[in-house]
């Protein structure tokens, strides 16, 4: 995919294509072979060889068979005590259980929440910061770079989504959808940027990520909204243009690097935000005077997604401003980028089509059709929107609803 980006199906094409298929077929048969036999059939090597199928399978188009080998490696970690059990025993498991976390919690928020597997895996999901402390930083390295309290967020957000037809349980979920508000509005995305300057990637060890100290009295940067409207004509411009960084740290960084962390932070709070408000109050057909508390007045959603939505486009338009910004960094915001997508109104073309060519130019630069596929969804959700009679939004569940088993990939 990567050598020819219009997809001609030359001999050497179809070549490595059959070479893929084969190698395939003799992975699944010895996958079936470990999982027929007791003594094999939980172990290490077979979990790891589930979850690298999941991967393998994710690249190659977000519809194929991924949600048996989901549901597979949940099985197997079941039958295994949990994953924190799977970690005290084997820390060196971290790298890859954090992409199954991550596929996991990423997949529940394309999924409708009467789907069948949508209570189980939320509930799973709830328990997953139990494993140890800190144990969401390791999405930090594997291209999932999502702040650990706003996973923590939407892992929330998504189980509130598979209670939502539940009516005996609505006065949880609507002291959950509270609760996610005021973390959310907690989030400091200038703080977590700072924090971030001493991200170091994988510790040598490869149990876990490292972190150089920062001292406190490093200023934070400053997130510098544009004074006009941003929203994406073309993607040519530049991170200068979003952000303003205070540098006083002892370490020494690029100051391009401390905008990337700023915008990350931005565009992850901006997009779960959006995902929360959306899918918890929204979409959902009830009074939502259950917003307020005795502390706290009923927030204004109208502002807060507009803010959000505008954010969360000038922060991604640096990142798809070429195509080496798109194969480096694109890969770090797939989820946001979705969301930006599945905000775009019927009438917005400059934003929809900002959004399909990021996402293409992510999948060709990859070489994975993961993103292009994400492409194609987004097109058939705005279809699904023009062809609303009343001129309202189509929700979240009422579009994957009707869909087959969608999800991201990497």
């Amino acid at each position: 995919m990567q050598e020819e980006p219009l997809f001609e199906q030359s001999p050497d094409l179809v070549s490595r294509e059959h070479d893929l298929l084969n190698f395939r077929v003799r992975a699944l048969q010895e996958v079936n072979n470990r999982l027929s036999k007791p003594d094999t059939q939980t172990s290490d090597s077979t979990l790891m060889c589930v979850i690298c199928l999941l991967l393998s399978t994710m690249q190659q188009s977000a519809y194929t068979d991924w949600r048996l080998h989901l549901e597979g490696t949940r099985r197997i970690i079941q039958m295994r005590g949990g994953l924190k059990e799977i970690v005290s025993r084997n820390a060196f498991f971290k790298p890859l259980l954090a992409f199954f976390v991550v596929i996991d919690v990423m997949a529940a928020t394309t999924t409708p929440s009467t789907h069948r597997y949508m209570y189980r895996a939320t509930k799973m999901a709830l328990h997953y910061w139990e494993v140890e402390p800190g144990f969401f930083q390791s999405n930090l390295a594997i291209s999932a770079p999502c702040p650990e309290e706003l996973f923590q967020v939407l892992i929330l957000t998504n189980y509130l989504r598979a209670i939502s037809s539940k009516p005996e349980l609505a006065s949880k979920r609507h002291a959950g959808t509270r609760m996610v508000l005021e973390k959310l509005d907690s989030f400091s995305a200038p703080k977590w940027a700072l924090k971030m300057k001493g991200f170091r990637g994988w510790r040598p060890s490869g149990d876990g990520v490292q972190f150089d100290n920062v001292e406190a009295s490093s200023s934070p940067p400053t997130y510098v909204p544009s004074q006009k409207d941003t929203t994406p004509k073309s993607a040519e411009s530049s991170p200068e243009s979003l952000v303003k960084v205070e540098e006083t740290s002892p370490i020494v960084i690029e100051a391009q690097e401390s905008d990337l962390w700023l915008n990350i932070g931005i565009i992850y709070h901006s997009a779960i935000s959006l995902y929360a408000t959306r899918t918890l109050i929204i979409d959902l057909p009830e009074d939502k005077d259950f917003l307020s508390s005795r502390d706290a007045a009923k927030p204004d959603l109208e502002t807060m997604r507009r803010e959000s939505r505008q954010a969360l486009a000038d922060c991604l338009t640096p990142i798809f401003s070429d195509p080496v910004n798109a194969h480096q960094l694109g890969k770090l915001v797939y989820f946001p980028m979705f969301v930006c997508g599945m905000e775009a109104k019927p009438d917005e073309e400059d934003l929809q089509n900002f959004v399909v060519n990021g996402l293409q130019m992510v999948g060709r630069a990859c070489g994975t059709l993961g993103p292009i596929s994400a492409a194609d969804e987004l097109r058939g959700y705005w279809a699904a929107c023009e062809r609303k009679e009343d001129g309202g939004h189509v929700s979240w569940d009422e579009y994957f609803g009707d869909r087959p088993d969608f999800i991201f990939g990497f």
